[in-house]
C-alpha cells in the first residue's frame, strides 16, 4: 500500500502518518525512514526496501519525508521504474511519502503516479480550529490561565500547531496563574525579519552577528527547537520559490502553486537571490539532523544550535 500525505502544518501531517501506522498496528520504532531532501536520496533504495522481506513485521514499513522528486529530480528510467512499481502495488509493504509538498497534478509523471496511490491533502487549519486546539491543550493540562491571557496567547502565536505545542509546553511548567503579562514574557512573537537576518548572517558566515541574533532570541525566551522549526519552514519555502523561479515561472504562478500571496513571493525572491538550490538543501539537511539529535537526547538544545552556527561558518 502506498500513501502520499501533503500539507503545510507539520503537526497535522505527522498526526495523519501516526494514524495510518496505528491502523496497521505499527510502531514508529519498526519503520525505515528516508529523507527525500537529502543529496544522497535514491528512489531505487526505497523500492528495494519495499521489495525485501521484513524480519519483524508482516509488512515492510517505509517512510519518505519531503519527497521532492514529485517536483523533479528522477531520471526517465527512474520515473518509469517508479510508475511500474506503483502499478504493481502490494500488501507486502506500507510506503508513505509525506511532507509540505505541492503536487503539480498537470505534470505527466505525477498524473501517472496519482492513479495508483492514496493521497491525503491536509488543509491548514483556520483560526477557529487553531483556537479550539489551543483551548483543548490548555484544559487537558489543567493550566491556570485567565481568558485575557488566552486571547493574548492567540494574538502572539502563528497558525502552526507544532509551534503552539512547543510554546504551551512552557506554560505547563509555570506553576502560578498565567496572566497577559506572563504571556508577554514567556511566549515570543515570531519575527520573520529576524529569522531572515539570521539566515543572511549564516549564509554570509558572519559568526558574531549570527550569535548576537541567537542571543536576542534567547532573551525573548524563544527556545532552540522553535528557532530550528521556524528556520526550516522559512528555508523550505525559499527552496520551493527558488526551484519554481528557476523553472521560469512568474510570481503569480509561483504564488498559485504554493498557495500564498504574490507579495510574499516578491519579498522571498528578494531574499533568496544570494542562495543556490544546494545552499538551501544543505541548511535544511543540517537543521533536520540537529532537530533529530536534540529530540533523541544526544545533545543539549542550546549547545546544539550554537554548534550548528559554528558549522555553518565553515
Amino acid at each position: 500500500m502506498i500513501y502520499l500525505i501533503t500539507g503545510e502544518d507539520k503537526f497535522l501531517v505527522d498526526r495523519k502518518v501516526d494514524e495510518i501506522l496505528k491502523d496497521y498496528k505499527i510502531s514508529q520504532l519498526d519503520v525505515l525512514k528516508y529523507d527525500g531532501n537529502s543529496n544522497k536520496f535514491n528512489i531505487s533504495y526505497v523500492l528495494d526496501e519495499c521489495n525485501s522481506y521484513s524480519l519483524f513485521n508482516d509488512k515492510k514499513l517505509v517512510l519518505v519525508f519531503n519527497p521532492l522528486f514529485f517536483y523533479e529530480g528522477l531520471s526517465q528510467s527512474e520515473e518509469n521504474d517508479f510508475i511500474e512499481f506503483c502499478k504493481n502495488d502490494s500488501d507486502e509493504y506500507l510506503l508513505i511519502f509525506y511532507g509540505d509538498i505541492k503536487i503539480d497534478k498537470k505534470r505527466k509523471f505525477n498524473k501517472d503516479i496519482l492513479k495508483f496511490i492514496k493521497v491525503h491533502e491536509i488543509k491548514k487549519i483556520d483560526q477557529n480550529e487553531f483556537n479550539n486546539y489551543l483551548r483543548s491543550k490548555i484544559k487537558k493540562n489543567n493550566i491556570d490561565i485567565d481568558e485575557n491571557a488566552i486571547q493574548e496567547l492567540i494574538d502572539f502565536l502563528p497558525l502552526d500547531l507544532e509551534i503552539m505545542n512547543n510554546e504551551v509546553n512552557k506554560l505547563i511548567l509555570y506553576k502560578e496563574k498565567i496572566t497577559p503579562l506572563v504571556i508577554s514574557k514567556l511566549i515570543s512573537r515570531k519575527n520573520e525579519d529576524d529569522i531572515f537576518e539570521l539566515i543572511n548572517a549564516l549564509s554570509e558566515k558572519k559568526l558574531k552577528k549570527s550569535l548576537k541574533i541567537w542571543n536576542d532570541f534567547k532573551i525573548q525566551n524563544i527556545d532552540a527547537l522553535s528557532i530550528i522549526l521556524i528556520l526550516a519552514t522559512q528555508i523550505r519555502f525559499l527552496y520551493q520559490v527558488k526551484y519554481l523561479k528557476n523553472k521560469a515561472m512568474d510570481n503569480k504562478s509561483i504564488a498559485e502553486a504554493l498557495n500564498t500571496k504574490e507579495g510574499r513571493i516578491h519579498y522571498s525572491l528578494m531574499k533568496v537571490n544570494k542562495y543556490t538550490i544546494n545552499d538551501l538543501l544543505y541548511i535544511l539537511n543540517m537543521l533536520a539532523k540537529l532537530d533529530q539529535s536534540i529530540k533523541s537526547g544526544l545533545i543539549d538544545a542550546d549547545n546544539g544550535f550554537e554548534l550548528f552556527v559554528l558549522e555553518m561558518m565553515r
